[in-house]
């Protein structure tokens, strides 16, 4: 499965994944802009549009009229917790699982959604079925791998990443995950330090191996450093994507009271 263009993240913190949509809306043939199925696309391309309340009205009217639409409960449950209403959003996401609308991505966003309200153990059980359910999702083993890591469970996250990585091996975020996961660990710390030095002299380092340096020399205390290569993964990333890495990681989230690195959001604009 394609792992598509972004990820559903453990708080939303990360940008949340939507299905490609079957048409675009306006090009869709033979159905009118009132249709029910144009109107579900026009919620998904709101949502892709970052406008969750607007595409939770299409929805919800939508609801009203055709309560046995496949598919509508799902995707209002993600427009629900996109726009910050995790209780709606159960809600929806549980009357989708009541009528037989079971698939990994549900379960993916029922996780997501126990995440936010932190019922790890809920959030732990619908990673898992989600993966039991697809296999080959790199959304799912994603999102089980960050649960475990939460759980403290680093090893066992490290090897659905690497499941993760064999599916879709151009991911920078899963690499990236995948180090600080393997520096959770003593033997992995020093595997990556090595790492981030050899490349840091040979070839320069990308985006992600920017952030791993980063957590490298916050780990070191060297914070001159660790500056140098947040500022070269902020301009290489962005900054929400930057800023949401360093508030949500749990590798990151060690520092979070570091007055050092409070500091350094400050200096460059991440807090």
């Amino acid at each position: 499965m394609h792992f598509r263009t972004a990820i559903l993240g453990l708080a939303g913190a990360l940008s949340v994944f939507l299905p490609a949509s079957p048409a675009v809306f306006g090009q869709t043939p033979g159905l009118a802009p009132t249709d029910p199925e144009a109107q579900m696309v026009k919620a998904e391309i709101l949502l892709e549009e970052s406008k969750p309340t607007e595409a939770l009205a299409i929805l919800e009217n939508l609801l009203k009229k055709y309560p046995e639409m496949s598919g509508v409960r799902f995707l209002a449950g993600r427009a629900a917790h996109l726009s910050g209403d995790s209780a709606k959003a159960s809600s929806l996401a549980a009357e989708a699982l009541q009528g037989n609308e079971e698939t990994s991505d549900l379960q993916v966003l029922i996780g997501v959604i126990a995440t936010r309200d932190k019922k790890m153990p809920e959030a732990l059980r619908a990673f898992e079925r989600a993966v039991e359910l697809d296999p080959k999702s790199g959304i799912a083993l994603y999102n089980l791998s960050e649960a475990l890591r939460e759980e403290g469970c680093s090893e066992e996250a490290i090897k659905n990443l690497e499941k993760a990585i064999e599916l879709e091996p151009e991911r920078k975020l899963l690499r990236l995950k995948l180090r600080l996961a393997q520096m959770e660990t003593k033997e992995g710390y020093e595997e990556i330090e090595t790492k981030v030095i050899s490349r840091q002299n040979d070839e320069g380092l990308t985006e992600d191996w920017l952030m791993t340096a980063a957590a490298v020399h916050l780990k070191k205390g060297n914070y001159r450093q660790a500056t140098d290569a947040l500022r070269g993964a902020q301009a290489a990333m962005g900054s929400n994507k930057a800023r949401a890495i360093l508030s949500e990681d749990h590798f990151f989230r060690q520092f979070a009271e570091n007055e050092r690195l409070k500091d350094i959001r400050n200096e460059l604009g991440l807090e």
